[in-house]
């Protein structure tokens, strides 16, 4: 039986690879795991454990990419302290991840998980397409696409597939929990006065991208977008309303200055807190961004993805995780 290697096995999405893998069968997992990580997800189940950190050198990561097929690359900095923490995981990362499968005698096919946000929102009204010109305005974004452009100049050595998938939510998702959680209270915020445009993605469908292209000679040497339903923050605030069983929650849409003030005063906190935020000032052009969109029909004709999760099953299906957990 073959192994394939998950980095970020123990996160959200990729512990959501990790049970799809051995759902499967047909294939010996293992997981890169700092010896700090939180297991959580991974305890009591099949999995070979690899203790490293991505920002290793390649020579230090060669044991974890050692006689593997495939390795999937999720492991990444979504949120940081430090701008140059981003650079340092998702960029510098995922270079000596790279140089480690390429120092092997027989390289691994690749997925490099990495987010709509290495592009930017659309410019326009239409959704985001392949081919776009990358425009990213966060740091975040900044440092995926610098990883991605890490994974061009592999191409010629490696197969590597790249998935941009945009806004991911799900079960064992914590950071859009507190928006499930105001709704339960009856209260729905949304940025501006007219609700932003975005696209959903269920978790396990981000993983299920992953797996499949992970699968597909056709995906070598390509990015593609990958996502759920193009939707609004009203829509998603109606089909939390739905699944929790209410009648309604009230609308309340926040003014950008106001927005603005809140992420910077959130910055503040995390400086005091010594703890990341997602939600903070130099994200405020991603959050206020009008349309994050995107068209996931390339990835349905090269490698058949299609989500199984629609906005409605996909917040229930949340919802009720997070119900059962006692987190909302």
């Amino acid at each position: 039986m073959s192994t394939v290697l998950v980095t970020g096995a123990n996160g959200f999405v990729g512990s959501h690879l990790v049970d799809l893998l051995l759902a499967e069968g047909q294939a010996e997992v293992r997981a890169l795991v700092r010896k700090s990580s939180d297991l959580r997800w991974l305890e009591d189940k099949p999995v070979e454990l690899c203790y490293g950190e991505i920002t290793s050198s390649p020579q230090e990561l060669l044991p974890a990419v050692s006689g593997v097929e495939t390795v999937y690359h999720l492991a990444g900095s979504t949120k940081a302290l430090r701008k140059q923490t981003y650079y340092d995981v998702n960029q510098k990362g995922t270079e000596n991840l790279l140089q480690a499968c390429v120092s092997g005698d027989t390289p691994p096919r690749l997925v490099l998980m990495s987010s709509a946000g290495a592009t930017g929102p659309s410019p326009t009204d239409e959704p985001l397409r392949e081919g776009i010109e990358p425009r990213p305005v966060t740091e975040y974004g900044r440092s995926k696409l610098g990883g991605e452009e890490v994974a061009g100049k592999f191409s010629d050595r490696l197969a590597i597939s790249i998935l941009r998938p945009a806004a991911i939510y799900g079960p064992r998702d914590m950071e859009l929990m507190p928006r499930f959680k105001s709704i339960k209270r009856g209260l729905a915020p949304h940025p501006g006065l007219k609700p932003d445009r975005l696209n959903m993605c269920h978790g396990i469908d981000a993983a299920r991208a992953a797996l499949l292209a992970g699968r597909s000679d056709a995906a070598a040497s390509e990015a593609f977008f990958v996502g759920g339903e193009n939707t609004d923050q009203r829509q998603i605030a109606l089909a939390a309303v739905q699944a929790l069983g209410k009648k309604r929650a009230l609308r309340l849409p926040i003014p950008k200055p106001i927005i603005r003030l809140t992420l910077l005063l959130s910055s503040l906190a995390e400086k005091v807190s010594r703890k990341p935020r997602i939600f903070k000032h130099q994200n405020a052009r991603r959050i206020l961004a009008r349309n994050w969109t995107l068209d996931h029909s390339k990835a349905e004709k090269v490698f058949g993805y299609q989500p199984r999760y629609d906005l409605t099953s996909g917040v229930k299906n949340t919802i009720e995780w997070y119900l059962a957990h006692d987190l909302i």
